[in-house]
């Protein structure tokens, strides 16, 4: 019968082309970008970890809540400065070289801790790690653009943002694996990081060619396109980076336990990972701008 026996070289049409045409897709983004996602997820929990663990040694090492900020802000500087200069890495020698470079810088970085205890060297070692970290999420977020249609980017990125949280969440519970005043913490973070290239580096799957030369970041541009936008980002990321940066060294000196310290950062994290449905939802339907007002007063106010 016709539906047994097919001429060979016949096209194959109807519900069996569609199935097909989807388990193709299924085996060309998914099992690729999996290994994207796990490598990425490493890589966030370690870097969880090492902004809880960073504030409370500054702590025990007396720095202060001034110059503890000054560290935790090196990060972020870092991060700023990576920004400009990762879409450069990436054109030149691609994405997995790109990931695989600043994955190792990041880290080296998290055993420099250990061999300098001194506040100024800690703040170069997090600019140096927020450089890097900001190559590595350019790398994820810039594949996983360029690895699906624009009817899937949103429910991809929806995925890739839970995945961030999930792991900077889980990341938190590893300070109860040792004593932050020693070394084996550092070691962990260092160790973690570096298993974040195992995944991307063995993987069969060539990372995406760039289409042509790329439109430098703009500032400028950025405020043309959306004042409130960018005015609305910069106070976001001045005030979540405050609180990871502070919030671990106000509940050292309030008195709370490791474990609690863990669970206040973690508690925060998840906040973010349980509302995001939530609030994409209510942003479809309502004023985007109404909503991001009422929710800035809401934080302020449960703060």
């Amino acid at each position: 019968p016709p539906h047994i026996f097919r001429p060979k070289g016949q096209a194959i049409t109807g519900a069996k082309a569609r199935q097909k045409t989807k388990g193709d897709i299924m085996r060309a983004t998914v099992l690729p970008l999996a290994t994207l996602l796990l490598g990425f997820s490493l890589l966030q929990m370690s870097n969880g970890l090492q902004g809880t663990l960073l504030a409370v040694r500054a702590g025990l090492e007396g720095f202060g809540g001034a110059t503890t900020g000054l560290i935790m802000s090196g990060f972020f500087a870092g991060l700023s400065i990576g920004s400009f200069v990762a879409p450069r890495l990436i054109s030149g020698v691609g994405h997995i070289r790109t990931f695989a470079a600043l994955a190792s810088v990041a880290s080296a970085a998290a055993l420099m801790h250990l061999a300098f205890v001194d506040p100024w060297v800690w703040i170069a070692v997090r600019c140096l790690t927020g450089f890097a970290f900001a190559g590595l999420i350019i790398v994820t977020e810039s594949w996983l653009n360029a690895s699906v249609s624009s009817a899937q980017r949103g429910k991809l990125l929806a995925v890739y943002g839970m995945v961030g949280m999930a792991s900077g969440a889980a990341g938190q519970f590893l300070l109860n694996l040792g004593d932050p005043a020693e070394f084996i913490l550092f070691v962990l973070v260092s160790i973690v990081m570096s298993l974040s290239l195992v995944p991307i580096s063995l993987s069969f799957v060539e990372g995406p060619r760039s289409e042509g030369a790329q439109e430098p970041p703009s500032l400028r541009r950025l405020w043309g396109l959306s004042p409130y936008g960018a005015v609305a980002a910069g106070l976001v990321g001045a005030s979540i980076g405050t609180f990871y940066g502070l919030a671990p060294l106000f509940a050292q000196e309030m008195g709370y336990t490791q474990s609690r310290i863990a669970l206040l950062i973690a508690a925060f994290t998840i906040g973010g990972l349980v509302l995001q449905f939530p609030l994409g939802w209510m942003s479809d339907r309502m004023s985007r701008r109404g909503l991001g007002v009422g929710l800035a007063a809401a934080g302020s106010a449960l703060m």
